[in-house]
């Protein structure tokens, strides 16, 4: 068994489990194959049978009663239907006696049904003859009939249905009560497969799990061992399953873990040797490598000084070069302004001369206004004076409207309808009394207005002619504003150009300036990288002396590291007594596993 390998030891465990399995389906499925043709049997021969029974009898008690109605009713047509209906009744025993034909019975049914067979003729005739009797209206034949003759033979069919009805009642209880037995032993059946299934399964799988989980734990224990430095271990399962060609790989691996070890601590040894004399040689170069930079840094430092005074002149000149181009573009700048003014002056007087225009044009208009308005208060005296007049005539129709009042009053009861027309005058005259005093308010107004409007008008004409006055002036001094903007035009022109000059000659300055900058940068660029070489190589070296040393620490430390790993086979007799203790530890947790799971532990 220990040979075999994982798969087919799981293949194995499942090819039981299914086995079982199908014991168990095979059992449950005969059982009710078997349950299923009781039923069957329990319906076709027992339930069929009785109903059946139970019909025709149901039937032959409706017949008879049927017959003794129609022995005691006188109605004809109820007749009928009773006949009709011991027809359709008869009808369906018929069917019933054909359905039980068809069933098989048991020996007593069948005995019985013969005799209930037998006593059916005899009793179908006297009924039918009673029936017959009953039809042609003799009623008392037909029951003198019922009495002597169907009575009797009634009793004995009755008896034997009885019979036959608890005889198959008898039968179908007793294929029940099979049934039921039959139900109980299936059940115990498979009950009994299933335990014996989970107890050969949970064997068989203990059996497995433990053929697996042994090895492993004992696998598990070298590692560990190996992990602590102990190459000198040996796995001993050497089965031909998946673990023991595990095994086999361990055993190979340590081997060639002990001979790595062997060649790197031959290896540590010659590192550390070699690197005791890189960090001697390193020391030697690091000290010609300082010397090397620090006479690079002092011819550094003195390019360094001369290119910072280069670069100052060169900053000097720069500066100086920038105020000529500010001061060229200052002087256009002055040359634009004036040529600027130049165009405003003439813009200024010319939009002075228009200004004159039209002050002249509002001098008339304020002129031809000053008419309209001295018109305007003329025009308002003359509506005042006709409002003084319209005022004294409403005066006089009120005091008339007032007198027709008095003479209509006097007139009585035919002076009522005067009096009112008098009334209404008397109104009109007071509303027109009103309006005349809102009108001579009004041309008050207007008189105020148009006197104030004439001292504004007065006012503005003086205005415009002190404006005029201003205008002619302001003429004449755009006029020495051009002159004076041409003057500065020319000499602004001849500035220019000198400071044309003064900008070709500062640039060629700057430009020398630049290029003794750039080679002095030039110079202290290559002494920087000469002396950035050095610190470099210094550096270096430096590190190459650091490594050295490092590296033959390192080595000291291999060496120490390796010093803690067991090379040499164990012998016999303590590979055999490191196996026991392993194999005690396992049974140890073999036991517990045992009772937990099947399967493999997880193996760390």
């Amino acid at each position: 068994m220990r040979n075999f390998k994982v798969k087919t030891k799981i293949l194995l465990l499942t090819l039981l489990s299914g086995v079982l399995l199908l014991a168990v389906g095979y059992t449950g499925f005969a059982t009710m194959k078997e349950m299923a043709g009781a039923s069957d049997e329990m319906y076709r021969n027992n339930l069929r049978s009785l109903n059946a029974i139970s019909q025709v009898s149901s039937n032959n008690s409706a017949i008879e009663a049927d017959v003794m109605e129609m022995m005691l009713t006188t109605d004809f047509k109820a007749g009928q239907d009773l006949s009709m209906d011991i027809s359709d009744r008869t009808a369906r025993n018929a069917m019933a006696y054909s359905e039980l034909e068809k069933i098989s019975l048991s020996a007593e049914a069948q005995a019985l049904y013969d005799e209930y067979n037998k006593l059916t003729p005899d009793y179908f005739n006297v009924r039918s003859r009673v029936v017959d009797l009953a039809n042609r209206n003799l009623k008392n034949d037909a029951y003198a009939k019922f009495g002597t003759e169907l009575q009797p033979i009634r009793v004995k069919v009755n008896a034997v249905v009885d019979k036959l009805n608890s005889q198959l009642l008898r039968e179908a209880q007793t294929n029940n009560a099979a049934s039921l037995e039959m139900a109980r032993t299936s059940s115990m059946l498979i009950l009994i497969c299933i335990g014996v299934g989970i107890v050969l399964i949970a064997g068989f799988g203990l059996l497995i799990s433990r053929l697996v989980s042994n090895p492993l734990r004992r696998m598990q224990q070298m590692m560990k061992r190996a992990a602590g430095g102990d190459l000198s271990v040996q796995g001993t399962y050497l089965f031909r399953d998946e673990i023991g060609q595990v095994t086999l790989s361990f055993n190979e691996m340590i081997e060639g873990l002990r001979e790595m070890i062997r060649k790197v601590d031959e290896s540590a040894v010659t590192l550390s040797a070699s690197s005791e004399q890189l960090a001697a040689s390193a020391e030697q170069t690091t000290g010609a490598a300082g010397h090397i930079a620090t006479s690079s840094s002092e011819l550094s430092a003195g390019f360094e000084r001369q290119a910072k005074a280069i670069a100052d002149v060169s900053v000097f000149v720069d500066e100086m070069e920038g105020n000529m181009r500010r001061l060229g573009s200052t002087g256009d700048q002055i040359a634009s302004s004036v040529e600027g003014a130049n165009a405003a002056a003439e813009l200024g007087s010319e939009e002075v001369r228009k200004t004159i225009e039209r002050m002249n044009g509002i001098d008339g208009s304020v002129a031809h206004a000053l008419g309209v308005v001295t018109k305007l208060r003329r025009r308002s005296e003359e509506i005042g004076a006709a409002a003084v007049l319209i005022e004294q005539v409403t005066k006089q129709t009120n005091l008339l409207s007032l007198n027709a009042s008095i003479e209509a009053a006097r007139a009585g009861e035919s002076g009522r309808g005067f009096a009112v027309v008098a009334q209404e005058i008397r109104k009109l005259a007071e509303s027109s009394a009103e309006s005349t005093r809102t009108i001579s308010e009004i041309i008050a107004a207007i008189r105020e207005e148009s006197e104030a409007a004439v001292d504004s008008l007065n006012d503005g004409a003086e205005r415009v002619k002190l404006g005029v006055e201003s205008g002619q002036a302001i003429s004449q001094v755009f006029g020495q504003i051009r002159s004076s903007v041409s003057e500065v035009r020319g000499e602004t022109s001849e500035a220019g150009q000198l400071i044309g000059l003064l900008m070709e000659q500062t640039a060629q300055i700057a430009d020398a300036m630049r290029e003794a900058s750039s080679i002095a940068q030039q110079g202290a660029a290559g002494i920087e990288e000469v002396s950035a070489a050095g610190e470099e190589q210094l550096s270096t070296m430096e590190e190459v002396q650091s490594s050295a040393l490092f590296l033959s620490r390192m080595a000291e430390e291999l060496q120490h590291t390796l010093a803690r790993f067991t090379l040499e086979h164990a012998s016999a007799v303590d590979s055999a007594v490191a196996n026991e203790e392993s194999a005690q530890e396992i049974e140890a947790g073999g036991a517990e596993e045992s009772a937990e799971s099947n399967g493999l532990n997880p193996v760390a």
